[in-house]
This record gives structure tokens, sequence and C-alpha cells, in this order.
């Protein structure tokens, strides 16, 4: 039996984004790939064959295993999602497809879109008759799950989301900070908690919210992986003018949010990832400029050094080589297709012509 390339190609991607937020301590890694039409030459997303726009980015990969201090979470007023106060009031969940249209739910159905998620669990955080501390998003990439969350397993999940707040040193009903030397970075087992709610809910990644006195929901933590190659997901970000000389092969971007001289633009999108710190490397498939890693440190301010830059530019030769690795591997299947389309139409003209 052949292999199946995209799946491969999944597995190799992932396994290096991991690599990489081990190997550079950061807390969120993306894998974009260009798309462009040129005079000679093509650069496409992979099992992908539709015409293509010059800088165009696609997500392939990402990985999240991030937290955030109080001070620099993203908030959200608990009044922009009315199903989420109404599930909180009932001590209940619910779960959002893109085919539901209620204007309930139009911050859910935003958070799909802007994801690439098929499905999302909400989950409001209480223990017990307690007073409700957080929220758990629950994202699934494929398909929604084949069964609602049973009791016991949001109790499970309510636990565990409730160690990772008291390990972050965020009680419930406690006060709503979370404060830790820029140093100081989570544990493990923080991440480890994580990877239980995931399998408990069958789900990719989650986002971890806290609700403040002031009903103001604080992300704190995301955790997670998704792969987005059937079909690749376009990105919605804008493109600030440091990143275009990345596609030029002529720089690459290595910044933090208290650099007097960051431009808006490129602050703005580090503010979209979360992000502290930023590392932005080319992806180079035969010798061009086929994409971008965009590397982001949520815990503190700071520049990669050398070291970590060409750390992790070999993990990114890796990644370039298995894309183009899987490209041979496809146009092969599809040679091997239109021969045997081919040599089928052949018969058949021959027995009609008998």
């Amino acid at each position: 039996m052949a292999v199946n390339s995209t799946l491969a190609l999944q597995q190799v991607l992932l396994t290096i984004a991991r690599q990489i937020l081990k190997a550079l301590e950061a807390n969120a890694c993306f894998i974009k790939q260009r798309r462009f039409e040129a005079k000679d030459e093509r650069v496409s997303a992979p099992n992908d064959t539709a015409p293509l726009v010059e800088n165009e980015l696609f997500v392939l990969s990402q990985a999240w295993q991030a937290v955030w201090q109080f001070e620099s979470a993203t908030r959200m007023p608990l009044e922009a999602r009315p199903m989420l106060r109404q599930a909180i009031a009932q001590n209940g969940y619910y779960m959002v497809s893109h085919e539901q249209g209620s204007s309930w739910l139009s911050q859910e159905l935003q958070m799909l879109r802007q994801s690439g998620a098929q499905c999302l669990t909400v989950l409001p955080l209480r223990i017990g008759n307690s007073k409700p501390f957080g929220v758990v998003d629950l994202f699934h990439r494929s398909q929604q799950p084949a069964e609602p969350l049973r009791a016991e397993q949001r109790g499970r999940i309510r636990g565990l989301a409730a160690e990772i707040y008291a390990r972050l040193r965020s009680l419930p009903n406690a006060h709503s900070t979370i404060s830790f030397q820029s140093s100081e970075r989570p544990s493990p087992e923080v991440f480890a908690l994580a990877q239980q709610i995931l399998a408990e809910a069958r789900a990719d990644w989650l986002v971890l919210s806290l609700l403040a006195e002031d009903e103001q929901l604080l992300r704190v933590l995301q955790y997670g992986t998704a792969e987005f190659l059937e079909p690749p997901r376009p990105e919605e970000s804008f493109m600030p003018a440091e990143i275009v000389p990345i596609f030029q092969g002529q720089a690459w971007v290595n910044a933090h949010v208290r650099q007097s001289d960051l431009s808006e633009p490129l602050r703005d999108l580090m503010a979209s990832y979360g992000a502290q710190s930023m590392l932005c490397l080319p992806l180079i498939i035969k010798g061009k400029v086929g994409g971008m890693f965009v590397i982001c440190d949520t815990y503190e301010p700071r520049l990669f050094n050398a070291d970590e830059i060409s750390l992790a530019t070999a993990l990114i030769a890796q990644a370039a080589t298995a894309i183009e690795n899987a490209r041979l591997y496809r146009d092969l299947e599809r040679s091997l297709a239109h021969l045997k389309q081919t040599q089928a139409s052949l018969v058949q003209a021959a027995r009609l012509s008998t």
C-alpha cells in the first residue's frame, strides 16, 4: 500500500514545529507557505492547483503552548458572548459549528472562521457550586465530535483546568491575577494537564480564559496543534513592510514589543499572536522563498540569539525537504493516475473498433 503523502507531511511539520518550540523556548510556531504565480515557475500549497496570487500566505501547521501574564492577556468583555453568559448562569455548555447563524453566537462563529476549526465546544469552568472562574474553548479541526461531553467528562475537564490555574498562581475565586517573573516559565506539567483536557474532549487545541471580577475574559493559556494541508488555511493577517524582504531572500525579522523603533503594523501583527517577541524566518524550497516560519515568545520581550536562529534554520530546512518530497510524490501519483486513465481509454477505443 502506498504511503499517504499528506499524512506523512502533516506528521513531519507538526514534529518540526514542536522541536522549534522546545529548542528556542518559544510558545507558538506557524508554518506558512507562499502561493504565487510567476512567469516560469510556481510555488503552491500542498494539494492545490488553483491560480495563485503573489505573496498570498496560507497556514500549513501551527503549534501552541503559550501562557500569558495578566497584564499582557487578550481581553474580551463577557457581554460580547451572550451564549456563554447564559451557559454560565445555567451551569451548562454548548457546541458551535459553521452552520449555526444565531446573533448570540457571532463571536464564536468569528473564532471558528479565524482559526480554521470546524467545531467549537465551550465549557464554563467552576468547581462544584462555587463561582465560575473561567471558560475553556475547545477547537475541533476536522469535524464535530460524534457525541457530546458527558457529565463526568465535563467534571474531569473542569478539575484539570482548575489545577492549571492553581499552578499558574491564579486560584479559583481568588484575586484574578497571574503573575510570575519573566524568567520563570510554567512547568511542563501545565501543558501535560492541557493535553489531558484535549484527550478528554477529543479536541485539537484549546484556549483557557479567566473570568475577571469586571466580567472581562482574559486569555491566559493556549495549547495544541493543527494542520491545514487539505485545504491550506488562508492567512487573514496583513503583511507589514518589514516582512516583505523575507520573500526577497534578503532578511528575517527578529523583534520584541519594547523596541522603540517597532513599526505600528509590525506591533499589531505581534499583538494578533499575543507575542512579546517574534522571529520570522524564510522557508526556502529548491532555492526559492516558498513561505516562512513565525516563531513567538509570549512570556518576555527578547531578541532570539544567533544560535537559536541557526538551529531554527536547520529545522526549517528539514520542513522544506518534506514539503518538496510530498510535492514530488503527488506529482508521481498524478502521473500514474493519468497513465492508467490513458491506458483505459486506449483499451476502450480498441474494443469499440472491433
